[in-house]
């Protein structure tokens, strides 16, 4: 077995060991007997049982790019920014709240995560709002690269607030109408008026 296909079937086991068990209750022992290797082999791979965790969600954003810079050539720029904020929200879903948790927590501390997922995020989504801003699907007029940020610190926030209640609220519509609020949409795409949240 080639050693990306070591790494991925590493991340692939503990992802499903976790969601039948829950984190804690999932040793680094546990993974290896399912992948019948040793500890060393595992390590060598993936340093720490958090960065599993680290690794799916990143790269299911990485793998979310292609297809919003394949958008923005069409000049879809709303569909975009949908599909970058959908990606993030429907890996953090499938991760449930106690993953996610874990998963955060550590990233903050991850000297990479910046670099890795974070910068290539914003410079496709300060693209998306250029554009929109442009084409008058957005009322408010600030620097692109600002807004994305905002976005992004509130899809954060969000997603904190989302773990810390249990997953007590739907995390992709309650961004959606901040989102909508923040940027103060005009018009979908096919030029309808979109009333701006209170």
């Amino acid at each position: 077995m080639k050693a990306e296909e070591k790494r991925k079937s590493i991340i692939t086991t503990g992802m499903d060991l976790f969601n039948q068990h829950g984190y804690e209750s999932v040793s680094v022992s546990d993974i290896c007997k399912a992948l019948n290797m040793t500890k060393p082999t595992l390590y060598r791979y993936i340093p720490r049982k958090e960065m599993i965790l680290v690794n799916y969600y990143n790269e299911q954003q990485l793998n979310a790019l292609p297809e919003v810079q394949a958008l923005l050539k069409e000049k879809r720029a709303e569909a975009a920014l949908q599909h970058m904020f959908t990606t993030m929200h429907m890996t953090a879903l499938s991760m449930g709240p106690e993953l996610f948790r874990v998963y955060r927590n550590y990233s903050l501390n991850y000297e990479n995560y910046s670099s890795e997922v974070l910068d290539p995020q914003i410079e496709l989504l300060t693209k998306c709002i250029d554009i929109l801003e442009k084409q008058d699907w957005i009322a408010t007029r600030q620097d692109p690269d600002r807004l994305a940020r905002i976005l992004m610190n509130l899809n954060e926030g969000l997603s904190i607030l989302w773990t810390s209640t249990n997953g007590s609220f739907d995390l992709p519509k309650r961004f959606q109408l901040y989102c909508s609020s923040i940027l103060n949409v005009r018009q979908t795409p096919g030029g309808l008026t979109v009333p701006i949240p209170a």
